[in-house]
């Protein structure tokens, strides 16, 4: 009992001196791995010195203290090189001290030493994190107690029995919690501040940590580029490969990153999937290069679980050059540039402009009050007349909204309907198009006319589980006939949940209304995709029709026109401007058209008045005079 009492005013003396040291581990952080494991071997080897000054004495030059469990835990936290300094120091009090104890003492601290260094080794290799293992500590413990008492062969008999009657429990009970309770204070300790410090998962520097560098390169006016890459589709391995498949790519970027720094370039793990990389003394250009060398790095396929992998990054740009910036603006200029670069397509550099600021402030404010245009009344709707090519009859209209924004004037759907699908605002707005479009169809007796009134879709409104009712209801309420409601859907819209969609068609067929795939050609479209899904018109995109009389190209044109009409859909062509674009569409005998050359889109008041006025239109033009265009 006297012997457990003694060991444990060991092991209390020994943590105050390493709860002391934790004091110092937040200085510590700003030393590079070397200096830090240094500083780890010399902290255990003085908590050594300190325990081998209060032993337990058992006979002239044999003592029994923590000094092997010190040795042992300094290569276990701290490596290879903590445990050669942990080793000199203590192995060589040791055998300064002398005494018939030295040799084997001596080897129980070489043996621990060694033991803890590959175990360091191992768990580094593996990327495991030490203080997750809490069982470790307690074999560690125990087998620098088996080591101790296996070393008392050394001795004679009469005092190898003597220690092994009275120290085999003392010290198989308090080396495990000796090791234990310095793995604590250790592990625990310094590595919940390292993590505020550093990323888990790229060990990179976070934000926190790199802040006061940067702060200190705005104070003394040293130029530098800041630079914020976005690792694009991280989202995709993640939903393939799981978490660690996702970690294991931000590893790999992380690590090329890091290997095509400048001399004092930084970079820190920036949010979830973004990179902060800093160039001291680049100008735009310099940056600009820098950015460009770097993407073919980062293009190399990165192999995730046996799988090739093609990674791009979109990229924002600012650069401080002594002015009066704030690091909270260079970053935000840094972000805005990078935002823009997302928008404008995959692997984009966009390097910041004034202007992009007041683009940000310009979508922030239509955000803003795209929330109440719907309340206010500042949307309607404006209709464009279709026509069947073959007889020139009126065959329908499309029904396109507007947003008469009061301080910006008309606004594009092209600018707001992606910001509405942001804020699923788009279930509201595409449910008032919805209403509003069969109400006008009735006032224009579109039954008794067989017309139809085509409504777009979006993804946001088709993946919503009650849309198929919602569209029921109103045609119920409005009391248009189901097979003159048209409703239009972008390929993009079925990639995005193939199956979910396909049920969702499937509901609206149902319902009796028709069925057609907007902007065909400029997005995923194949046989098989579109055989799965019950379309009943392919509208082809206007880019195909733009240059009709003016290019080669035409012959791209009329096949999509005689693949899509080998697989009996119905054709429309959107974006009809030119009569030279009207004849051949004719001879190629697409079904229906709508574009300028008929009509703009027109708001209520206009075409009720166009249509008072429409003549069939007469679509016996003459043959244009233009060569090399198919027949």
């Amino acid at each position: 009992m006297i012997h457990m009492t003694s060991l444990l005013q060991n092991i209390a003396t020994v943590i105050v001196i390493i709860m002391l040291a934790n004091r110092l581990y937040p200085y510590l952080l700003h030393w590079n791995k070397p200096g830090q494991c240094l500083v780890i071997g010399a902290l255990f080897g003085a908590a050594g010195l300190v325990s081998m000054n209060m032993p337990i004495h058992v006979d002239s030059g044999i003592t029994v203290d923590l000094k092997a469990v010190l040795a042992g835990m300094s290569g276990l936290l701290g490596g290879p090189l903590s445990a050669a300094v942990s080793f000199v120091v203590i192995g060589g009090y040791r055998y300064h001290l002398g005494g018939m104890g030295m040799a084997p003492g001596i080897l129980c601290i070489g043996a621990a030493a060694l033991a803890g260094s590959a175990l360091n080794l191992v768990f580094r290799r593996k990327r495991l994190r030490l203080r997750r293992i809490w069982w470790l500590p307690v074999c560690f413990g125990l087998f620098i107690a088996l080591i101790q008492l296996a070393a008392t062969m050394w001795f004679p008999p009469d005092i190898r029995n003597g220690l092994l009657r009275d120290f085999t429990l003392p010290l198989l009970t308090l080396y495990p919690l000796s090791s234990v309770i310095f793995h604590y204070f250790v592990t625990v300790e310094w590595v919940s501040y390292h993590d505020t410090q550093y990323d888990r998962v790229t060990l990179l520097p976070r934000y926190e940590r790199l802040q006061g560098k940067w702060q200190r390169m705005i104070d003394r006016k040293q130029p530098f580029s800041l630079v914020i890459l976005n690792v694009e589709k991280l989202r995709a391995v993640n939903d393939i490969h799981g978490v660690e498949g996702g970690n294991a790519l931000l590893r790999e970027c992380a690590g090329r990153l890091g290997a095509g720094l400048p001399k004092d370039g930084l970079i820190s793990r920036f949010n979830g999937q973004d990179f902060a990389v800093s160039l001291p003394g680049y100008d735009m250009l310099q940056s600009l290069i820098w950015i460009v060398d770097m993407k073919k790095k980062l293009s190399v396929p990165y192999l995730i679980e046996g799988s090739p992998y093609h990674v791009t990054f979109s990229t924002g740009l600012a650069v401080y050059e002594g002015d009066a910036e704030t690091l909270q603006n260079l970053f935000m200029q840094a972000e805005t540039a990078l935002r823009h670069a997302r928008e404008s397509g995959s692997n984009q550099t966009v390097p910041y402009e004034s202007r992009l600021t007041e683009q940000i402030r310009y979508r922030t404010s239509l955000e803003k009050d795209l929330q109440f245009a719907l309340d206010r009344n500042q949307f309607h709707l404006s209709y464009q007349p279709q026509f069947e090519l073959e007889t020139g009859k009126l065959r329908g209209f499309e029904a396109l909204i507007r947003w008469n924004h009061p301080e910006w004037g008309a606004i594009s759907p092209a600018e707001f309907i992606p910001l509405a699908e942001q804020t699923r605002l788009i279930i509201p707005i595409g449910q008032w198009v919805l209403e509003t479009a069969c109400e006008m169809a009735m006032k224009l007796k579109l039954n008794e006319a067989g017309a139809t009134m085509a409504v777009n879709v979006s993804a946001v409104q088709l993946l919503e589980p009650d849309f198929p009712d919602r569209v029921a209801v109103v045609l119920r309420e409005s009391g248009l006939q189901g097979r003159l409601l048209e409703l239009e859907l972008t390929e993009t819209t079925m990639v995005q949940s193939f199956e979910k969609a396909a049920d969702q068609l499937m509901r609206l067929k149902e319902c009796g209304v028709r069925l057609a795939l907007d902007d065909f050609g400029v997005g995923y479209s194949s046989l098989s995709y579109l055989r799965r899904l019950p379309f009943d018109l392919i509208k082809i995109d206007r880019s195909f029709i733009e240059d009709i009389g003016r290019s080669q190209d035409d012959r791209m044109t009329k096949s999509i026109i005689d693949w899509v009409r080998e697989l009996r859909y119905g054709i429309v062509a959107e974006g009809l401007e030119s009569y030279d674009q009207l004849y051949w569409l004719k001879q190629w005998k697409c079904d229906i058209a709508q574009g300028f050359l008929f009509s703009r889109p027109m708001p209520e008041e206009e075409l009720l008045r166009y249509l008072r006025q429409l003549m069939p239109f007469p679509f016996a033009v003459p043959s244009p005079e233009v060569d090399g265009l198919p027949s």
